[in-house]
């Protein structure tokens, strides 16, 4: 049996759409790359979820990191690991 070695490509688009729809949570397509920013998102959100301005600030920091993020990156980063 042939095992199939196709990795998954990681599109840049794809990681602009899931930080536009769901701010933090979007650089979790990039975790490897982008783990410090997703937990002090994660916890500041956490720690300050009673006001709505912290959350839509941290997920605007999301998106705007996820669009400025070299396509190479994006690229070389396939794998989950």
């Amino acid at each position: 049996m042939k095992k199939n070695n196709r990795t998954e490509e990681k599109s840049k688009t794809t990681g602009i759409i899931l930080g536009l729809l769901f701010g933090i949570l979007g650089w979790i397509y990039v975790y490897k790359l982008r783990k410090t920013q997703f937990w002090i998102g994660l916890i500041v959100t956490l720690a300050f979820s009673w006001t709505i301005f912290v959350p839509i600030i941290i997920g605007l920091w999301a998106f705007i990191d996820l669009c400025f993020m070299d396509k190479d990156k994006y690229e070389n980063h396939s794998k989950w690991q």
